[in-house]
């Protein structure tokens, strides 16, 4: 299993709240510590942008692929290396701190991540293209790896939340990953993401109740992986606690959760 599945998989059993032994987070920790990017590899992989370094892991340099993008957690498939790149990174970089936050090494990669990413546009919102995702991925980080910095949660999750709002559909619109930023406002403080979830719950109710077609796992909008997204959102507010641990289940090739 690659570092891209890997951290797939954990986000998987994360999401559908599946028990997860010690021995699995030790060897996650341990396989994902062995494989650090060495500098030689970063530096090949920076010279090819005129961007600052600052936009690009530290670490972490996702696979060649086949030329193609590693989607991101909710399957939307980025256009970009900029979010492709820092999505992978800041997605591992966080699972080290949910297991293995007094780790040295552990500590000194989420420092240095941090500076970098406040040295970046996207690091404090940029509504520049796929800025807006590598916005939402850093705010997923931010949020987890250090509780003390509202402040800066604030400032990403503010504008965040305004297209999270405006959303109508179910397809990706101007560039935002609707079910990736749904993903945040599950981990969030109840009280930064309490107002976003009620203002939106009729339409992530609908969500649920409607069904999604089932398709491809890493496709955005076909991917059964997105209701346990919505209703982990859904059930933080009150009219909605009941169905916290509500299965989905498929019927009809239609996914559902029962509300």
């Amino acid at each position: 299993m690659t570092i891209y599945e890997t951290i797939c998989d954990v986000n998987e059993k994360l999401i559908k709240k599946e028990s997860i032994e010690t021995n699995f987070k030790q060897d996650t920790i341990n396989y994902i510590l062995n494989n650090i990017s060495g500098n030689e590899k970063i530096n090949s992989f920076i010279k090819h942008f005129k961007d600052n370094k600052n936009m690009y892991p530290l670490y972490f340099i996702p696979p060649y692929n086949n030329g193609k993008k590693l989607r991101i957690i909710s399957g939307y498939k980025p256009k970009t290396i900029l979010l492709s790149s820092n999505h992978y990174e800041l997605e591992i970089l966080r699972i080290l701190n949910l297991w293995s936050n007094k780790n040295d090494i552990v500590k000194d990669m989420t420092m240095n991540t941090l500076t970098r990413l406040d040295k970046t546009c996207f690091g404090h919102y940029c509504s520049k293209g796929e800025c807006i995702g590598a916005s939402v991925t850093a705010l997923r980080f931010i949020n987890t790896v250090c509780h003390d910095k509202t402040d800066w949660v604030k400032e990403l999750l503010n504008p965040l939340s305004k297209l999270f709002i405006d959303q109508k559909g179910m397809g990706i619109k101007n560039n935002f990953p609707f079910f990736y930023f749904c993903l945040v406002l599950s981990e969030l403080p109840i009280e930064l993401a309490k107002k976003y979830i009620i203002e939106k719950q009729e339409f992530l109710k609908k969500l649920l109740t409607r069904g999604s077609l089932i398709g491809p796992n890493e496709n955005d909008t076909y991917n059964i992986l997105i209701l346990y997204i919505i209703r982990n959102t859904l059930c933080r507010i009150n009219e909605f606690k009941h169905i916290e641990n509500e299965l989905i289940y498929i019927k009809e090739n239609r996914c559902y959760c029962k509300v």
